[in-house]
Formats: structure tokens, sequence, C-alpha cells
């Protein structure tokens, strides 16, 4: 069998960018010498799901010598385990402070630190992408099925010319974070907030993102003996 075949070779652009607005820590407040974290669920209102389970694991393959406690299990049978540890459960209550929140965590864990994520912003908007024209590249072939010698290309050739992009309307994800990080006396020691955007990305893709970042930073703040 003998198909003549035809494929247009466009490279369309996917803009997204990712920004790291600030990052503090404490260089004194012994972050390099912890080795564990309490992780409390992401406060605010988030559009991903499964975005607690994405940052506690990408926290724990990026910091090996952390161990990070899970407030929110993401399995039933973990789920069950939490629901008769009275002291954790009691963590995920309202707290009047942080230091009133600190003493729960060392009662209940004896962690050196708890870590809160907090979604500031978590939208989507859409933005009126115009017609573009742009150069795609024509790429010609023969190609040949079901003889002796299997599948088989020849005769290709390719040419330049241009092409229109229809105006089409395009969803802009916006998401905005933050992360603090607090000792055993409810003192903030670290704080990073970090924002990502894209057209036409997945929830899951941003919250990656970022929660990738901030555990680059955890790690190196974890890295930093404060020499």
């Amino acid at each position: 069998m003998r198909i003549l075949a035809c494929t247009i070779l466009m490279m369309m652009m996917s803009v997204s960018a990712l920004a790291r607005n600030h990052v503090w820590y404490d260089r004194n407040a012994g972050i390099s010498s912890m080795k564990k974290i309490v992780v409390f669920p992401i406060e605010g209102v988030s559009t991903y799901q499964g975005a607690y389970g994405a940052l506690t694991d990408s926290l724990s393959k990026s910091i090996k010598n952390i161990h990070f406690t899970i407030l929110q299990p993401g399995n039933a049978q973990a789920s069950r385990i939490m629901a008769t540890n009275d002291r954790l459960a009691s963590l995920l209550g309202t707290f009047p402070s942080e230091e009133a929140r600190a003493q729960a965590v060392q009662e209940a864990t004896a962690a050196d630190a708890y870590l809160i994520c907090r979604v500031r912003e978590d939208r989507v908007q859409q933005d009126w992408s115009p017609e573009t024209e742009c150069v795609v590249t024509i790429e010609e072939y023969t190609e040949e099925t079901g003889g002796p010698d299997g599948t088989r290309r020849y005769d290709e050739s390719s040419y330049v010319t241009t092409h229109v992009v229809p105006g089409q309307y395009v969803n802009l994800h916006l998401l905005n974070l933050d992360y603090a990080l607090y000792d055993g006396q409810g003192r903030k020691i670290m704080l990073v907030q970090n924002n990502a955007q894209g057209y036409d990305r997945s929830q899951a893709d941003l919250y990656k993102d970022l929660f990738k970042e901030f555990s680059k930073e955890l790690k190196v703040a974890n890295k930093d003996k404060g020499k």
C-alpha cells in the first residue's frame, strides 16, 4: 500500500513565566540541623485537589535528610491511622496564635519546625489572542506499508510557507503561593513567596512548578550552616 502523506510542522509559542518574588530565612535558626518538619494542610482556596499531596511529595523527594510529617493523608489507610491518633488530629484544629500552634506541634510530634503553605491567588482569566501569521514547514513524502521491507518512506520534500492562526480566546492560569516555616516557639524563620502563570497549562503543572522551586529553596537553607 502506498500512501501520499503531508504533514505541517508549526511551532506554536506557549507563554509561561515563573517568578520567585521573595526568599528569606534566618541563617541562625538551625534549619540546617532540622530532622523533622510538620506540613500543615494548605490554607486558602485551591483549584487543584491534589495540591497537598504534590507539595509533600516534592519535599520528600528533594530533601532526604528531613522527615516530613503529613497531616492530610492521601489514602484511606493512612487516613484511618491519622483519625486514631488524637495528638496528630488535634493539630488540624484552630489556634489563637502561632505560639499556641507551635506548642501543640511540640507536644504531638516533637518536630523541629512546621510549615504552612498559603494560596494567595489561584484563578484563570480569559485573554483574546488576535489572528497571527506564522511561518510553517510543510513536509511531503510517500510511505509504503505492508511490503516485504515493512514500512518505507521515500520521495520526501519540504518547503516553508506562511500560515494564519485565527484569533481565539485562551486561558491564562495565575497562581501565587507563599510558604512560612516556623520553629518550635512559633517564630517565623523562613518565608518564600513565588508565582507562576501560563497559557493553557494545567493547574497541576503550575502547582508542581512552584512546589519544586520551594523545595529547592528549603534544601538550600537546610544546607546553609550559617558560616
